[in-house]
């Protein structure tokens, strides 16, 4: 019986080194990595335009998308783009058709949805 119970403890402890070395050995290899916290994407601004209504008031894209002083566009329809590629696309676009536009002002980025109905 003592020697069943020395083979049992032996056992114990050298798991226990085991388990306390492998700790040490992995603290020792894996740097800590620092985690940065970014900003949820906003949602994408939805508009519904009247085509109509768009010619009637003589406004641009830009204008009736909500673009802010400043704003550029980036992108159209996920491909780069400018506002001239813009005014191309607000004319090719057919009733029931998105156009999605890509604005920046100083790195920050948002998506405008345009919905283009009669």
């Amino acid at each position: 019986m003592a020697l069943y119970r020395s083979l049992v403890l032996g056992l114990l402890g050298a798991i226990f080194l085991l388990i306390v070395e492998s700790r040490i050995h992995m603290s020792r290899e894996a740097p800590r990595v620092e985690m940065a916290v970014t900003a949820a994407p906003t949602a994408p601004t939805v508009v519904d335009v009247s085509r109509s209504a768009t010619r009637a008031s003589g406004t641009g894209p830009a204008a009736v998308i909500g673009a802010a002083p400043g704003e550029r566009v980036v992108a159209i329809n996920g491909a780069p783009g400018d506002e001239i590629a813009l005014a191309s696309a607000w004319v090719d676009a057919t009733v029931g058709d998105y156009v999605d536009i890509d604005l920046d002002r100083s790195g920050h980025r948002r998506r405008v949805l345009v919905l283009m109905h009669p």
